[in-house]
């Protein structure tokens, strides 16, 4: 069969070769059986034509079910079995969830510089109130275009991500809204580049990674606010202990989640083909 897609052709093919347990190969929107768009489509194809198969990226925690898309890859990890969704994560591109984090040697130098945020979306209360807080005391390099105080222009960092997060001992990386299970891309930033994250977001982050690596907004009083900033100094002026921290496994004993393998077996049955 073919696929038509705007996605990672490579990773799309790969996925759905083993979905379908044939051959994929990319088509065009006129000779596929089957489509498989992202959001950024804004749902174009969908409506083009009938397709035998479709299928959606997004990066967000939620869908309504009353989809015209078969199923969406989404950032929930916890769906009930009659969901069209299947959690999907996704490191700086198109990668398998924790699959290409490096291991670093232990003994690297230790980022020179203290914080640093990339935000564009103003719609999280929590993230907009501990990057003010850390900007008020001098403490965060804020690169995106919203609070931007890195450039002259406000426009937002436009380089290498990786290479700009590396500079630095925490990355403030707050999810855009909280839920039980929904985890983008933010949090591995900061793990794929060997600093700790500063997060807040899913409530069960426990389930998933090693809470050691991480530094947690454990509630939205001011008290857990100031307590966040007390404890991200105290770990900058202890460099036994900054060790410490980025030396513990990423993942808890469950390990990392969702291969290739794993979300075409999710997406099979999300299509009634485990039988086949």
């Amino acid at each position: 069969m073919k696929v038509f897609t705007t996605h990672d052709i490579d990773w799309t093919c790969q996925l759905l070769s083993k979905v379908f347990c044939e051959d994929i190969t990319l088509g065009t929107v006129e000779d596929s059986e089957i489509l498989f768009e992202t959001i950024h489509d804004q749902m174009v194809y969908i409506h083009m034509r009938k397709w035998k198969y479709a299928g959606l990226i997004s990066f967000e925690p939620f869908h309504h079910e009353h989809t015209p898309y078969d199923f969406i890859l989404c950032g929930n990890l916890e769906q009930g079995p009659s969901s069209k969704l299947v959690p999907f994560y996704q490191i700086d591109g198109l990668t398998n969830f924790g699959k290409d984090i490096p291991t670093f040697p232990k003994g690297l130098p230790i980022p020179p510089k203290f914080a640093c945020a990339l935000v564009g979306n103003p719609m999280s209360i929590e993230r907009n109130k501990i990057i003010q807080m850390l900007l008020q005391l001098g403490l965060l390099d804020s690169w995106g275009k919203l609070f931007n105080n890195m450039s002259p222009s406000g426009e937002g960092f436009g380089g290498d991500k990786n290479a700009l997060i590396s500079q630095y001992k925490f990355y403030v990386c707050f999810e855009n809204s909280s839920h039980d299970a929904y985890l983008s891309e933010k949090i591995l930033d900061a793990l794929n580049n060997n600093v700790i994250p500063v997060y807040y977001g899913c409530k069960n982050i426990h389930k998933y990674f090693n809470t050691r690596r991480i530094l947690l907004l454990e509630d939205t009083t001011e008290e857990a606010y100031v307590n966040l900033i007390k404890r991200m100094l105290n770990i900058s002026q202890n460099e036994q202990l900054y060790r410490e921290i980025i030396s513990e496994p990423i993942f808890n004993e469950s390990g990392p989640m969702n291969s290739v393998d794993s979300m075409a077996s999710m997406i099979r049955n999300k299509l009634g083909l485990s039988g086949t």
